[in-house]
């Protein structure tokens, strides 16, 4: 193997023979380790003892993150980055082969009490430190920035000395030293530490790795990975350092209440040490800032770590918005609206428990009939096409990436044997309105040989047992070849968001609002009250379609997933759903209950409020965030006009939309616990449908007024 000058590798290939015959053909007696996507070996070459990675498969993803890590270790120099030797591209597999570093990763250390206690503080700190310093050649001495984008305990490697080097290079990218950063198309990265501005706006910089970085300080002072500290405890682990910091004076005695509330591991509190530790603490924190122009670059950092410079004080980390008022815990009962409207929870062992079900609220009366469960009609291609005139550009009434949606006609002919369309006949009112002309449908198209597949299946299984009116009704499928179909109703007033955020329709009236919101609020209150629960995952104003009075019908189960059973409070999955909707404990630790949902409606509701969307590019600092921008506005009255739709033109009953207001915050609360119930939150909207002026009522004494502290 031979380096030039600048340290890059020379096309330097291994042939799979040799790997095979290093590592005694990948045995398991050689198994270093072994991730999701690839297995790592211990392997002798010439004598010297190398590590080797060997990836699962052969699709064209891998080939990339190959040729990406090649080119981008090869040409990286670094005491605290691992060195890449050469690489294997032979037969369909791909293997790289690097530097063998004696102590494994540091995942391995945080995750075993018995190596942990191997790990004092000073090592800790050096190894923070080799971090740090391996980053600040990433982003400023290397030929090109670049970004690791996927920094975490298993990407960093410890040598016989314990010195850190940062590995595993598959996603990473290359920016310019003149951009501050870039937008990437595919979100790759490790559920719970993406940072913000990458979750929201696809942004990778020097900022999305210093958070990074600020959540690995965390993580190696508490002793404890972010996956595990949410699987033992089911919180985020960034905002209980931080609300810790925040409420116990930390800069005083942090280490003792880190051991109190078992954060800190007790292997690193040394007298000796204990400024030291407070220090990297508040580092920690002042690098995971929510906001990415508040973070510090590398060589700050490298600063605060090695000199006793002024430290500032660190805002909300990540995926935390403002809490405006103090949430209280102790009732949410209300007067204003009728007395004793929600139960008041009880506190067991001073953990906040669920009521039980004797003491939940009857589930609401809802309007009409919740339909048996209809056989799904089942549609020839041939049929769709004729029915959408061949998929005419003209019938395209929406579009993604992985579907389209077509307005269509099925004769009456095609639907006979459709139990749907009889139930439609007596139920819906949606009879064909002259014989032979059919019934209007839409009809859903993925693309064929995509993922999306996967989310024709996950609807076909939902909607085909789930029936309710403020559900968006499936007709049938159609499943020949390649190509994969859903038929629907046609909602002729198209989705929600189309109403409230485009200039070019007509605005909403209060009543319409609010006649929305009370359906979509049914929709979810079914699923989550369900014999066999159900979190949509994906509840926004683009999958609330409206029909020709404005009912609210839910659509979209693409994401769907069937909730926690028993005594289970969540269900881990991957992290799906659409930016800003999304709860944050839910991005943060792919945990997610029926309260994701709430958190969701919530934003929902602010959307029908402000009229403005969830996140707006176009706009500049905290106002391309809603919820930020929202949040210190909802508890004022004196405030919330300023961020009303201002074409309403204030035509709007005040106390009426502060009490929606009030709700929406309780909704997007940050901790999940505190979000009301969606039985809960539909009470409340349907009392608001009272015609009464509600500038009459006295609201001094309102549930969520109380509970908010608002008044």
């Amino acid at each position: 193997m031979r380096r030039d000058g600048a340290g890059s590798v020379q096309q330097f290939p291994y042939r799979l023979r040799d790997l095979e015959e290093a590592t005694n053909n990948f045995s398991d007696k050689n198994k270093l380790g072994s991730g999701g996507s690839a297995d790592v070996y211990k392997g002798t070459i010439n004598d010297t003892i190398v590590a080797i990675k060997k990836l699962h498969g052969n699709s064209v993803e891998q080939q990339v993150d190959v040729d990406k890590e090649v080119h981008m270790l090869g040409s990286l120099e670094h005491e605290n980055i691992v060195k890449l030797l050469g690489f294997c591209s032979e037969d369909g597999q791909y293997l790289l082969v690097y530097e063998y570093v004696q102590n494994g990763n540091l995942a391995s250390y945080l995750n075993d009490e018995n190596k942990r206690k191997n790990l004092n503080w000073g090592m800790r700190f050096n190894i923070i430190n080799g971090i740090a310093r391996g980053l600040f050649y990433l982003h400023h001495d290397s030929k090109d920035s670049v970004i690791h984008r996927d920094l975490k305990p298993e990407n960093v490697l410890l040598d016989e000395n314990h010195n850190a080097k940062i590995a595993d290079f598959g996603i990473s990218k290359i920016l310019d030293k003149n951009k501050t950063h870039n937008t990437t198309t595919n979100g790759r990265g490790t559920r719970g530490y993406l940072a913000p501005e990458l979750w929201y706006l696809q942004h990778y910089s020097p900022k999305s790795d210093i958070y990074n970085f600020g959540l690995l300080i965390l993580e190696i002072i508490v002793g404890c990975t972010i996956p595990r500290y949410s699987k033992r405890n089911g919180q985020v682990l960034s905002h209980v350092v931080w609300h810790q910091w925040k409420n116990d004076n930390p800069l005083i005695d942090v280490t003792d209440m880190f051991v109190r509330e078992e954060l800190a591991d007790m292997v690193v509190i040394e007298e000796l040490s204990r400024d030291q530790i407070k220090r990297c603490i508040l580092i920690g924190l002042i690098c995971i800032q929510n906001d990415h122009n508040k973070r510090p670059g590398m060589k700050h950092v490298l600063q605060m770590l090695n000199t006793n410079i002024l430290l500032p004080a660190p805002g909300l980390p990540g995926f935390l918005h403002e809490e405006t008022s103090r949430t209280s815990l102790s009732s949410i009962s209300s007067s204003f609206l009728e007395t004793d409207l929600l139960p008041t929870p009880r506190i067991e062992g001073g953990v906040l428990s669920s009521p039980k079900q004797t003491d939940t609220l009857p589930t609401p009366q809802i309007e009409g009939e919740v339909l048996s469960s209809p056989k799904l009609k089942k549609f020839s291609f041939n049929d769709l096409r004729i029915a959408t005139k061949n998929f005419h550009p003209a019938n395209n009434i929406g579009k993604s990436g992985l579907r389209s949606v077509y307005k269509g006609r099925l004769d009456e002919q095609t639907l006979a044997p459709c139990e749907p369309f009889s139930i439609f006949k007596k139920i819906r009112g949606q009879a064909p309105s002259k014989p032979g002309t059919g019934m209007v449908v839409a009809v859903k198209s993925f693309r064929p040989r995509f993922p999306g597949h996967e989310k024709w299946q996950t609807e076909v299984d939902y909607l085909g047992q789930l029936h309710h009116p403020n559900l968006i009704k499936l007709i049938g499928h159609c499943s020949e070849g390649d190509e994969r179909l859903l038929v629907y109703e046609f909602m002729p007033r198209s989705s929600l968001d189309k109403h409230i955020f485009s200039r070019d329709a007509q605005p909403l009236p209060w009543e319409i609002r609010l006649k929305v919101a009370i359906g979509a609020a049914k929709a979810l209150s079914f699923l989550h009250d369900a014999e066999s629960q159900v979190i949509h995952r994906n509840f926004k104003a683009a999958n609330i379609l409206l029909d020709s009075d404005y009912n609210a019908k839910l659509a979209d189960f693409g994401f769907a997933k069937a909730g926690p059973k028993g005594d289970e409070t969540h269900v881990s999955t991957r992290v799906l759903g659409t930016h800003g909707y999304a709860a944050p404990e839910y991005i943060a630790t792919g945990r997610i209950s029926a309260k994701a949902d709430v958190y969701s409606f919530g934003v929902v509701l602010l959307e029908l409020l402000t009229g403005r969307r969830v996140f707006d590019k176009t706009r500049i600092g905290i106002k391309q965030n809603l919820v930020d921008w929202a949040k210190p506005s909802l508890c004022d009255k004196r405030k919330l006009y300023r961020i009303m739709d201002s074409r309403l033109e204030g035509q709007y009953p005040r106390k009426k939309a502060q009490v929606v207001s009030n709700l929406a915050l309780l909704c997007i609360s940050n901790e999940a616990r505190l979000r009301p119930k969606m039985s809960e939150v539909l009470k409340i909207l349907e009392q608001l449908k009272d015609p009464k002026d509600n500038d009459e009522l006295n609201h001094e004494n309102s549930t969520i007024g109380r509970r908010l502290n608002c008044f």
